[in-house]
């Protein structure tokens, strides 16, 4: 098993490769995030003393990351989402993460498989718009879809 971090003295465990288990009733279980339609993050509903819904992100970086603070934001380098493994995880200003939001650092590339043509975004919801998508979520989707029209790979335009 991945290394694994208890979050915030629950019966919640983070692990660094971005999954969540839950040693609530005496067992250990793998929880499955929901992905948020609207913004394309994954989230978990846990109950400790009422009940809570945090991104998964932001209770990954709390565990691992040691510069993480509620003031910061946490960055997905690769902009992914739901690549919620610590690798792909560190803390930023908001106006750093706006910029690598923006493009400033990653394009995006998408192809459609059935036209072989290519064309470049530089940000998902540029093709969100292209492609008439109505959610970045369903974006990301497709980027795990085998049999998907479209396929989106990742530019690295700049080193961090």
């Amino acid at each position: 098993m991945k290394n694994l971090k208890r979050f915030r003295n629950t019966e919640y465990y983070m692990s660094d490769g971005g999954l969540i288990y839950s040693n609530k009733f005496g067992k250990v279980k793998r929880l499955k995030p929901h992905m948020n339609s609207r913004t394309g993050y994954d989230s978990i509903t846990y109950y400790e003393y009422g009940k809570h819904t945090v991104l998964l992100h932001r209770m990954i970086a709390e565990c691992f990351l040691p510069d993480y603070s509620e003031e910061l934001q946490v960055n997905h380098i690769d902009g992914n989402k739901i690549n919620n493994k610590l690798s792909n995880l560190e803390m930023m200003d908001c106006k750093s993460n706006i910029s690598h939001y923006k493009g400033e650092y990653l394009e995006y590339r998408l192809i459609d498989k059935k036209r072989n043509s290519t064309h470049i975004f530089s940000t998902y919801r540029d093709i969100q718009k292209f492609i008439g998508y109505k959610s970045c979520g369903t974006i990301c989707n497709l980027m795990k879809e085998e049999n998907s029209k479209w396929r989106i790979e990742k530019i690295v335009k700049k080193v961090y």
